[in-house]
């Protein structure tokens, strides 16, 4: 039962161990800290896809890395 652990950026570290899970430079815990604390959903443009696990979360054609602003990550 089972079978290979996620690995949603196919860097060959299953999301369980990989500290930015979509591989946008955004840290998995902060991207799912600022959605928190924004009061955001989370899947702000209704992908089906977590913004965490998603490199463009608004669906603007941005991608997360070109948007942020914040370069602690």
């Amino acid at each position: 039962a089972g079978g290979a652990p996620l690995d949603t950026d196919a860097d060959s570290k299953p999301n369980y161990l990989d500290s930015d899970d979509d591989n946008d430079t955004i840290l998995t815990k902060k991207e799912i800290d600022d959605a928190k604390a924004a009061g955001l959903s989370d899947d702000v443009d209704g992908d089906k896809k977590k913004n965490y696990l998603d490199t463009d979360s608004d669906g603007d054609g941005t991608l997360d890395k070109d948007e942020s602003t914040d370069a602690s990550g």
